[in-house]
């Protein structure tokens, strides 16, 4: 148990509506240890529990609340107190409140609407009038994540995915509600905003309120208390729970006249409403260069830069230590704390503290070592810097790149499109100077990430401007949506615009280019992206764009067509149109899938397939039907799609003019799923390919990884897309080469082609495009045609003498920070990441065995990899600026193997021979 209690005095003197208020004897008691069950720290049941006095400048704060029919209007906070104290006095008003106006009229329950400091919340009374007792109990309730709107928190998810667990369902109390609300947008807006699930996180409050009425019928509080907790439990219902809890009572202790000394001067706010100390928007002007805090709350680490620097460098090098030393006992726990406290992700977090000159100084002394623990030091530092999620390490990270920082283009490129995944608080500033990378004459793969990771920076900026979600309709029950709103309207759609006129210039068979821009605004994804390339995935446009620009702009839309409710009226068209290519039909039918496809589009599909002419597309649209039905089950937002082609499949199957296949080269799909009820996550590898009637190879190969978490979240964790023509062709005729190069094929050719008449298939180039996502965002987007493709080629085999590559390697999966206010004032957050390094070591030599005349191929592989990781996951309670009270699960993963192995070819007589070290 971790946490601290505060104890004081009120002086209350009433003037009509307003009560002025007076905190005396403000004592404190910090604790942090094991407390037997049963015992707690606040009720003086533990002799370990000593009360201080706070600072005397805080000793005797002074607020004034004016209140409307016993509920909060106005509160009037001194200027000159600490923004902690401020949301104290916030606190104690946010509960003190009873909707008296009820109260009077008789009624045992009911719902009344009140301004909270979690924000506008509709509280759930039920009042107590025992005749057997001399007080009237009232008992107020509140889940804040389900009944309030205007929400005051924060939340950062690098996760990123979907969440379908919160989807509203037409109660009969829903549609009273409804029947009876003025404005029925207005009450949409609130149902948008309220999550009913209690998983991942839950918050709520209880009060309760013992009043003594007089003759008179005047109520007299003369107790009360409160009890509010915050929960967060990722791992389903049998998984660890991370609690805080805050109890508050208040007994009267005498009642007398007032003397009206207690007067307040400063600044008058309307509500309660929680302050964020370290807050800001995402047009506000900051220095990029100035130290970025993690947590909104005012939480900071006092020591010096030079100082925070220093620990950092050690840090790293304790890092370093620790892996190269190959332990692998950790019995005593000295060594598995040492293990913990030297982990990755205890480094990552010291990154946080440091500002733009920190970052470069560190920088500096790490480069000036030259050894090989210096190598994998300087390797750390530039695999932390893109993810440490700050305004300053974004910014050293652009001027690295444009200063020629970065040892070669795929690591710079790696660096700014992890930036994006990982930046907390990013603003117009960071956006303006990123753009900057677009006319940087940077190499192919920096260029390509620049336009990538500057989509997504955008796009980042305004998701992250307000935690809540964004929304069409503007009203005051949504007021911190409408950031979102201006963002969309003043950033991130003008320079959708911008590019998308540069889009338009580029020629046709540029590939690369106009996949460059086409990746920019998959990057992009919301606001206007799927309206201006409508025409072109529709092949409306005047000279029609190349397939595969048309198909990776379905990807750049899907998500945002999704949301407008837009899905079967962008998408079903192509499906149905059997005069498309193969392939745009079948991704067109794909991202249908992902929509939300009601029975209507259901039937109509299934119909017209029982007279497709197009084998690929009905094999491909019939597997995945299978798909849907029996692996789909995991899935928490594709349920509907799971019951209707479970439903049709079962008619399909007797009418069906042809037998699938699954054959190789067949447009198809399938998955492979897994499962743990136990925790609530499951998994699942998606495979699909698409044939050509061209080739007998697949035209293209895809395979995505999603993960689904506590029974309502999915997400996708990467995505791997090949397109290729031609190879087919190309291998065919190195087979030829190799083994009937005495062949004749000229007379066969002559019988076939001439004399019976066969066509002779057009020979194709060789056309190639990778394409990699993460997290539903491209991270890697590349065409080869024939002459790039032979030069990608050769580079990959470019070790056939000698290749030795050392490399520390670091990801970042993901980060979540929820911070929200306690019903006492102090605010409490949820922190968990995973971070995980891999250190590989590897190097191939042609050995003694090897030939002079290259009739014998010999090579020898050593390998060894060090695999580090460390997840932490936790909740935290703030008190004043600088304290911080949390309890942490951390968990720490090892893993350390090398092997050789040795590799030996024949080439007259085409044997090979592999040779493994044994483990």
């Amino acid at each position: 148990m971790s946490g601290f209690t505060v104890k004081g005095e009120l002086r209350v003197q009433a003037d009509g509506d307003t009560l002025n208020i007076q905190i005396i004897n403000l004592r404190q008691s910090y604790f942090n240890g094991p407390y037997a069950a049963g015992y707690w720290p606040y009720q003086n049941m533990d002799a370990r529990t000593k009360y201080i006095p706070v600072n005397e400048e805080y000793v005797e704060a002074i607020f004034s609340v004016i209140y409307e029919n016993g509920k909060v209007k106005e509160i009037t906070l001194a200027d000159d107190s600490p923004v902690w104290l401020k949301n104290l006095m916030r606190g104690f008003a946010s509960s003190f409140q009873i909707d008296m106006e009820n109260v009077e009229s008789g009624d045992r329950a009911w719902y009344s609407r009140e301004n909270t400091v979690h924000g506008d919340c509709n509280v759930q009374y039920t009042f107590e009038n025992s005749p057997n007792s001399d007080y009237h109990v009232v008992t107020k309730a509140v889940s804040h994540i389900s009944d309030c709107v205007n929400r005051s928190y924060k939340m950062f998810n690098s996760f990123y995915g979907k969440t379908c667990k919160n989807e509203h369902e037409f109660t009969p109390k829903r549609v009273k509600k409804m029947e009876s609300e003025e404005n029925l947008l207005d009450y949409i807006s609130e149902l948008n905003q309220q999550y009913k699930s209690p998983e991942p996180m839950y918050s709520d409050s209880t009060t309760t309120i013992f009043m003594r009425p007089n003759q008179e019928g005047v109520y007299t509080v003369e107790k009360f208390f409160t009890a509010g907790a915050v929960v967060a439990h990722p791992l389903g219902k049998k998984g660890s729970a991370k609690w805080t809890l805050a109890n508050r009572t208040f007994i009267l202790k005498s009642v007398g006249p007032s003397s009206g000394n207690i007067t307040t001067e400063g600044t008058t706010y309307e509500g309660v409403a929680f302050e964020w100390e370290n807050d800001r928007t995402w047009d506000t002007d900051v220095d990029l260069k100035e130290r970025d805090y993690f947590f909104h709350n005012g939480y900071k680490i006092d020591e010096d830069q030079e100082t925070l620097w220093n620990v950092v460098y050690q840090k790293i090098y304790d890092f370093v230590e620790e892996q190269k030393s190959h332990k692998t006992n950790y019995e005593t726990k000295e060594d598995r704390d040492e293990l913990h406290n030297t982990g990755i992700q205890r480094v990552q977090e010291y990154f946080f503290t440091l500002d733009y000159e920190s970052l470069s100084a560190l920088k500096e002394k790490l480069f000036e070592d030259e050894s090989d623990e210096g190598q994998v030091a300087q390797d750390i530092f530039m695999e932390l810097l893109p993810t440490a999620g700050t305004l300053p390490s974004a910014y050293l990270v652009k001027e690295l790149v444009m200063n020629a920082g970065y040892e070669d283009d795929r690591a710079a490129a790696k660096a700014l499109t992890s930036v994006p995944f990982h930046i907390r608080k990013p603003t117009k500033g960071l956006v303006e100077e990123w753009e900057n990378l677009i006319s940087f004459d940077g190499k192919k793969y920096t260029k390509m990430a620049a336009y990538m990771s500057f989509g997504h920076l955008v796009r980042r900026t305004c998701e992250l401007a307000a935690p809540q979600a964004y929304q069409k309709v503007d009203n005051d029950h949504n007021k911190y949506a409408q950031q979102k709103s201006e963002c969309l309207e003043q950033l991130l759609n003008p320079m959708i615009e911008k590019y998308f006129e540069e889009f338009l210039e580029i020629e046709k068979d540029a590939m690369n280019d106009l996949n460059k821009y086409v990746s920019m605004f998959a990057n992009f994804k919301w606001g206007k992206v799927s309206e201006l390339l409508q025409p072109i995935i529709h092949g409306e446009t005047e000279e029609p764009y190349p397939t595969a620009v048309r198909v990776n702009a379905m990807f750049a839309v899907y998500e945002n067509v999704i949301e407008n409710g837009e899905d079967i009226e962008y998408f079903l068209p192509l499906v149905l149109d059997t005069s498309e290519e193969a392939e745009i039909r079948i991704t067109a039918f794909k991202y249908l899938m992902k929509g939300n496809p009601d029975t209507t589009t259901f039937v109509k599909i299934f119909t017209n397939m029982l007279h497709e002419p197009n084998f690929e597309v009905f094999n491909y649209i019939y597997t995945s039907f299978e798909k849907m039905a029996y692996s789909w089950d995991i899935e928490p937002c594709n349920k509907d799609q799971q019951q209707f082609a479970r439903y049709y499949l079962k008619y399909w199957k007797e009418y069906m003019w042809v037998r699938p296949k699954y054959a190789f080269g067949m447009s198809k799909t399938f998955s492979r799923t897994f499962a743990q009820e136990k925790y609530g996550y499951s998994g699942s590898f998606e495979y699909s390919t698409i044939g050509n009637q061209h080739s007998a190879t697949p035209h293209v190969y895809e395979v995505e990884a999603r993960s689904q978490q506590y029974e309502g979240h999915t997400m996708q964790l990467f995505g791997i897309k090949i397109r290729m023509e031609g190879i087919a062709e190309s291998l065919s005729r190195k087979f030829q080469e190799m083994y009937f190069e005495n062949w004749n094929f000229d007379d066969l050719k002559a019988v076939l082609f001439d004399q019976m008449v066969v066509l002779e298939r057009s020979k194709q180039e060789i056309k190639l495009e990778l394409t990699i996502t993460l997290k539903n965002t491209m991270i890697f987007q590349r065409y080869f045609d024939q002459e790039s493709f032979i030069e990608f080629f050769e580079y990959l085999t470019s070790f056939r003498e000698y290749f030795s590559f050392n490399k520390q390697l670091a990801l970042t999966m993901g980060t979540v920070v929820y911070e929200q206010p306690s019903d006492i004032g102090f605010p409490v957050a949820y922190y968990g990441g995973l971070t995980s390094t891999v250190n590989v070591e590897f190097d191939v030599s042609n050995g003694d065995d090897a030939d002079d005349d290259n009739t014998l191929f010999f090579r020898i592989f050593n390998y060894k990899l060090s695999y580090n990781a460390q997840v932490i996951n936790g909740m935290w309670v703030f008190h004043q600026d600088s304290t911080a009270f949390a309890i942490r699960q951390d968990n720490v993963y090892k893993h350390q193997f090398g092997q050789w192995a040795k590799i030996a070819y024949n080439t007259p007589k085409k044997n090979l021979k592999v040779v493994f070290e044994r483990p």
